[in-house]
């Protein structure tokens, strides 16, 4: 028998199926590309928002084929507490990644001995790292996320917005996981880690849910509603980012080496900055 959950999630999928179709005739069509600045992006459709049940159109990039669909959409503190909630749920399976990511580093030699993250929620890597003998710190928007990780974990995260010129102390290695894809200009952000991974001599891991030319057949029919697909929640990931346009990103701010780091949940780009 069909639960209550699904036959909700049903009507509301068939909801945002009956929406009209948008106005094209009012369509603003971005000026460049968020991830790296080409000129070359075109429309391709609207695609359905779960959160704010509405239509919001995306672009694609010719030049490093990545796809981007601003929104404009802010969490507010209720919506912050399910994010806490969701991060409580997924622990072991962070912790899973979060100890393949430093075995995969390790094989690489990158060893850190003080690791810098950025959207790191409740801090599960940096608890992880500590157990591996690695000192941290961490930074979040999410301040129910940072104060749970602080109770529960003992650790140095701070609910502020981080730049490059945080007083945060040394650190060998930035981290910032599942981030990137939440903000509609990330060059900004990219520009500032580049910068005092520079003054640090620090290496950068940086991983996002990327979207390669073997899941575009989810543009066909985008579900809001279809977990672990490209599209499934448009108002918040509104930058997908394809391998080609993180590198091409990290090129553009002066990387001298970018590895494709492959660690299963959280695979990601390890960068060099010269110093």
């Amino acid at each position: 028998m069909m639960t209550e959950r699904l036959q909700r999630q049903l009507r509301r999928r068939q909801q945002l199926r009956d929406l009209p179709p948008p106005d094209l005739g009012g369509l603003r069509m971005p000026g460049s590309c968020p991830v790296c600045d080409s000129s070359c992006v075109g429309y391709i459709r609207h695609t359905p928002a779960r959160r704010t049940k509405r239509l919001i159109p995306m672009f694609a990039c010719l030049e490093c084929r990545s796809f981007f669909n601003p929104s404009g959409y802010k969490e507010d503190e209720q919506q912050l507490a399910r994010d806490l909630e969701f991060l409580k749920r997924v622990v072991d399976r962070n912790v899973e990644a979060s100890n393949a990511l430093f075995e995969a580093l390790a094989k690489r030699r990158v060893k850190p001995k003080r690791v810098l993250e950025i959207g790191g929620g409740t801090g599960t890597l940096l608890d992880v790292a500590r157990s591996r003998g690695i000192d941290g710190i961490g930074y979040d928007v999410n301040p129910l996320a940072c104060a749970w990780g602080r109770e529960t974990y003992g650790l140095d995260l701070r609910d502020e917005l981080w730049t490059a010129d945080t007083d945060c102390g040394a650190f060998d290695l930035f981290v910032c996981i599942s981030v990137f894809e939440h903000i509609p200009e990330p060059r900004g952000l990219f520009a500032q880690v580049a910068e005092r991974c520079r003054r640090e001599k620090a290496r950068a891991f940086i991983s996002v849910p990327y979207l390669e030319r073997d899941r575009w057949h989810f543009i066909d029919d985008p579900d809001p509603f279809l977990e672990q697909t490209p599209f499934f929640d448009q108002d918040v990931h509104v930058v997908h980012f394809s391998h080609e346009g993180l590198t091409m990103l990290a090129e553009q701010h002066g990387a001298t080496s970018v590895e494709i780091v492959p660690t299963g949940l959280w695979t990601g780009h390890l960068i060099s900055f010269a110093g």
